[in-house]
């Protein structure tokens, strides 16, 4: 069983050994992109509220279960190419397709690269700054964690 600050912690840890690509995460300072456009990946989990799935013999026994939708903006500088972002959006996908954390924390069912456009069209939450001068693609991953309570 895992709580959601576990859960994101074994995400990280997950994309830090999987990926050499540079990770930015939600909350954590603000992305100042460079003036010479780099590639990097700016992270999402969002994280639904629990809900009972199983009775486990009285109160504080029962079995809840969290939806979330982690999302991986992959950006790469424009003019890089739309097979250069779909590629590392699928590199990215099959860290976490099928998933089942070892110490069962979390599991993760759904990983697909998406199509995305210019950056300018996009503005992923907590990144304010201008991000035209990227293209965009994206890693919808589903996952779920289970809580006793």
């Amino acid at each position: 069983m895992s709580n959601a600050s576990q859960v994101y912690d074994a995400i990280r840890a997950r994309l830090a050994a999987n990926t050499t690509l540079p990770l930015r995460f939600q909350n954590e300072d603000p992305p100042t992109l460079e003036d010479r456009p780099a590639t990097f990946v700016y992270v999402t989990l969002d994280i639904d509220r629990g809900r009972m799935v199983g009775f486990g013999g009285g109160a504080t026994k029962n079995l809840y279960r969290s939806q979330c939708a982690l999302t991986l903006y992959v950006f790469v500088p424009r003019g890089e190419g739309f097979k250069s972002a779909m590629d590392k959006a699928e590199t990215l996908a099959l860290i976490f397709r099928s998933y089942r954390d070892p110490t069962d924390l979390f599991m993760a069912t759904a990983a697909s690269p998406i199509p995305g456009g210019s950056g300018s069209v996009i503005a992923p939450p907590g990144v304010d700054s201008e991000v035209d001068n990227y293209f965009w693609a994206a890693v919808d991953i589903d996952l779920h964690f289970d809580q006793v309570g």
